[in-house]
């Protein structure tokens, strides 16, 4: 409870200084109890439409995962990483392989030398493969990550999850907000 009220002004429409500690605390946990209601809710809908959803792409998802494979069989159909998730947690987010294998150990270089373009990707990047290009063009590749949304990593809507190379970037301010809630697909 002294999380809440630190964090975020649990009950903006009342004085705080006018209200005494018992009707306060029996306001906080009439709240709290309404919130919690909401966000399972919430958790069931975003579990119902990912698996809906899942379960409607997964013949293209193998089709995906086959023809990955057999593009390049040195490296599996998916790719995993580490971001930064709610409260500065990392976990792992999946997503269909776009790039030649182990071209993530190359990030910095490629930073450095290529400028962002807007929305935050890199200009003609040599690590993206040709079919790589055709499913970030209809963002196929982030089909894995409703994985990641049936674990309870990631939310439906939301901002979306970077990396921690990234999240050093920002500010001390941008990374707070950021990590407020459950990165989004």
């Amino acid at each position: 409870m002294e999380y809440i009220r630190k964090k975020c002004n649990v009950m903006p429409y009342i004085e705080q200084d006018k209200v005494d500690e018992k009707t306060r605390e029996k306001l906080e946990a009439l709240i709290e109890k309404s919130y919690s209601g909401y966000w399972r809710k919430k958790r069931l809908f975003d579990i119902f439409f990912a698996t809906l959803i899942l379960l409607g792409f997964l013949p293209l998802m193998i089709i995906i995962a086959i023809v990955i494979v057999i593009d390049d069989p040195s490296a599996g159909p998916f790719f995993k990483q580490k971001r930064v998730g709610r409260h500065g947690e990392e976990f792992y987010m999946y997503k269909f392989r776009t790039m030649h294998p182990y071209s993530e150990f190359l990030q910095s270089y490629i930073y450095e030398r290529y400028s962002l373009q807007e929305g935050g990707k890199f200009n003609h990047d040599i690590r993206v493969t040709t079919l790589g290009r055709w499913m970030r063009k209809y963002w196929i590749d982030e089909l894995p990550m409703l994985l990641n949304l049936i674990k309870g990593n990631m939310k439906l809507v939301g901002v979306r999850p970077i990396s921690q190379h990234y999240y050093s970037l920002y500010s001390k301010e941008l990374q707070e907000q950021r990590t407020r809630h459950k990165p989004g697909l």
